[in-house]
């Protein structure tokens, strides 16, 4: 039911400002509708923490757009109550980048450059990429830096993981590639055999 709120609400952003909404402006709707419901009396609460993540332009896409798109919209109607053309877009589209926040059943959101929720690991694997996180990483590297983090309470391996990788082009194409169970597999095998490398190592310092 939210992620329906939320679909129903970007497509009337679309077509009340001709744009698609940022992040943030999706972020902080869900954070208000959940805050709505625990809030208000004989509706039961959405009790779920969500990880929303996207790409917005490097300015920081649309913020604060919707109000000032529906009131251009309604001052552009005729007298006959024809409705003019009104838009509101961002600037230039530049560089994009990719942006993640976490809402909070209360209706608080945070913006993160990495984090992890669900379970009762969640605060292990989130300090472990609190830890790890660097800014300029590779594709590769977040990828790898995701599997870790994995790994850090997942004792089966990638037996039981799966791993999404999502991206955009210069001109705005999206993509989203899940990794192959070999290539996922090869990954685990080989972290696993440099931890155990290192653990090696560190003994052989420890008798020295």
């Amino acid at each position: 039911m939210l992620v329906q709120k939320a679909r129903i609400e970007a497509q009337s952003y679309r077509l009340t400002c001709e744009d698609a909404p940022s992040v943030e402006y999706m972020a902080r709707f869900l954070a208000r509708t959940q805050q709505r419901y625990t809030q208000r009396g004989g509706v039961r609460p959405f009790g779920v923490s969500s990880l929303l993540a996207g790409f917005e332009s490097a300015s920081g896409g649309v913020r604060g757009a919707p109000s000032a798109c529906r009131a251009a919209a309604a001052a552009s109607r005729g007298r006959r109550g024809t409705r003019t053309r009104a838009t509101a877009r961002p600037r230039a589209q530049a560089t994009r980048k990719p942006v993640m926040y976490q809402i909070d059943p209360s209706g608080t959101y945070f913006r993160w450059s990495a984090n992890a929720i669900g379970g009762r690991n969640a605060k292990s694997m989130r300090e472990y990429l609190e830890k790890e996180w660097k800014g300029d990483l590779a594709d590769d590297d977040c990828v790898e830096l995701c599997v870790k983090t994995l790994l850090e309470v997942v004792d089966s391996g990638a037996k039981n993981m799966e791993v999404v990788v999502l991206k955009i082009a210069e001109d705005g194409t999206r993509s989203e590639t899940t990794l192959p169970d070999e290539a996922l597999d090869a990954m685990c095998a080989r972290i696993e055999r440099e931890r155990e490398e290192g653990k090696d190592e560190g003994k052989d310092e420890m008798k020295d």
